[in-house]
């Protein structure tokens, strides 16, 4: 039982830290020192899932905003 518990317990504490990686988050680093240290408090936990799910990515230079390969 404790097997699947604890990384049940983990991944739930980490889950903003988690989706800040996936969604390939700038503050990804931050997120996750916020979700470490200020995670255990609820208000910590909070703020950080909030700012994972926010402002998601890096700016890629290949999304340009230009459409051009779109065609009617």
């Amino acid at each position: 039982m404790e097997l699947i518990l604890v990384p049940l317990i983990l991944g739930s504490y980490f889950l903003p830290t988690i989706i800040a990686v996936q969604r390939d988050h700038r503050s990804s680093d931050t997120i996750f020192f916020v979700n470490l240290f200020l995670g255990v408090t609820v208000i910590g936990w909070l703020v950080a899932l909030v700012w994972s799910l926010m402002n998601p990515g890096r700016e890629d230079e290949s999304s340009s905003g230009d459409d051009s390969g779109d065609s009617l």
